[in-house]
């Protein structure tokens, strides 16, 4: 799903159709300072460090305008699907990570801010 506008829509798409091709499933909102950003991990990826941790410069590389409120699930049945939230600017760090509660226990809030905050470039 993308809501923008179509300048952002064709510098965006090269990137999230790699993704796409990849297995994930992308949620893009273009707001005038902001942005939204989910993604749904690969059937049978589970939320991990090392799932983050792939993803994490390729989100990265797409960029964006201010500051992004970032979630990333894992895909399940479940009516609660395991994620991690935060919010940053396409080069910079994240103070702080949510987890949700049911998430599994190998995706601790700490070590994920830490892999986010290893990628920024400011």
């Amino acid at each position: 799903m993308f809501d923008g506008s179509p300048a952002e829509l064709g510098r965006v798409a090269p990137r999230l159709v790699t993704l796409t091709k990849n297995g994930y499933r992308i949620g893009w909102t273009d707001r005038p300072r902001d942005v939204d950003v989910s993604v749904v991990l690969p059937e049978g990826t589970r939320l991990d460090a090392d799932a983050f941790k792939a993803i994490a410069p390729r989100l990265r590389a797409i960029g964006w305008k201010g500051t992004a409120d970032i979630i990333i699930q894992q895909r399940t049945g479940g009516s609660v699907p395991p994620y991690v939230k935060f919010s940053s600017t396409a080069t910079g760090r994240t103070p702080q990570v949510t987890i949700l509660e049911s998430s599994p226990p190998d995706v601790p809030a700490k070590r994920v801010r830490r892999i986010w905050n290893s990628e920024a470039t400011r």
